[in-house]
């Protein structure tokens, strides 16, 4: 339940507009007087080296300056510049909206900020050291080095297809309305619970796309829909998981379907 109740703080998924937003830590870091003289360009391309369009690049700078961002979305060629960045070392992900394409900013825990709390000094002459932002480099992804020189450096980075997960709520009496609650999300095995995005068209539905060959389990919760699913009535209250792993060889979307019963109170 510690994952349902994270999750209830920082996300509710409900009928109509949804404002997804997505928190980093505030750190005060000294100011940095550096050259911006340094560039970096690049092709975002598939698994199978298609150049891929409208993807959104984010770079963090983690040396010497950590905590610093940039994001650019790639042309229909899959190119993309990003002109003036100081020296230093930096940290990439890439997201492709509203595609099949794993989203690996959130599904790479390791490419997060995180604080380093700050150690108060010992009696045994241990040095205090303060509070400070740190960004490792993600699993799989390699280092980007960007010269103080005004060179462009050249990078080609990849997504992965996933799998797409449907969640749909048939309402045939009509009984959801926009104070309705619902909360529909993957818990990824590094335990970051990642909002699935509400779908347009007739029937109420959430999407997610999960990594393929993964263990996940998506995540279902109400505090007022009463359903009933695959397997039988659904208690959505104290939370519903459901499993997935999907192979490379499946089809997606899968699609699983719940039905609503009613609503709690009415």
């Amino acid at each position: 339940m510690r994952y349902v109740q994270a999750f209830l703080r920082l996300s509710i998924a409900m009928i109509g507009p949804t404002l997804a937003v997505y928190c980093q830590p505030r750190v005060s870091l000294p100011a940095v007087d550096q050259p911006l003289n340094g560039s970096m360009s690049g092709k975002v391309v598939d698994e199978s080296g298609i150049p891929v369009q409208g993807a959104q690049i984010q770079f963090q700078h983690f040396q010497p300056v950590q905590g610093r961002g940039q994001q650019i979305t790639s042309k229909n060629d899959g190119s993309f510049t990003i002109p003036q960045l100081p020296a230093g070392d930096y940290a990439s992900c890439v997201t492709v909206p509203k595609s099949d394409f794993v989203d690996d900013c959130v599904w790479n825990l390791t490419f997060l900020p995180r604080i380093q709390p700050a150690v108060a000094a010992t009696a045994a002459g241990g040095k205090a050291t303060p509070a400070k932002l740190i960004t490792d480099v993600p699993h799989g992804s390699a280092k980007i080095t960007v010269s103080s020189e005004s060179a462009t450096l050249a990078q080609q980075l990849s997504v992965r297809k996933g799998a797409r997960i449907v969640i749909q709520f048939l309402d045939p009496n009509k009984q959801l309305d926009k104070q309705t609650h619902l909360i529909v999300g993957a818990l990824s095995p590094n335990g970051v619970m990642i909002p699935a995005e509400p779908s347009t068209g007739s029937v109420l539905a959430f999407e997610v796309v999960i990594p393929f060959d993964t263990p996940v389990n998506v995540y279902i919760g109400s505090v007022d829909v009463l359903v009933t699913g695959p397997s039988g009535t659904v208690n959505l209250q104290k939370g519903y998981l459901l499993p997935f792993k999907i192979a490379k060889t499946d089809k997606t979307p899968i699609t699983t379907t719940f039905t609503v019963l009613g609503r709690k109170g009415k």
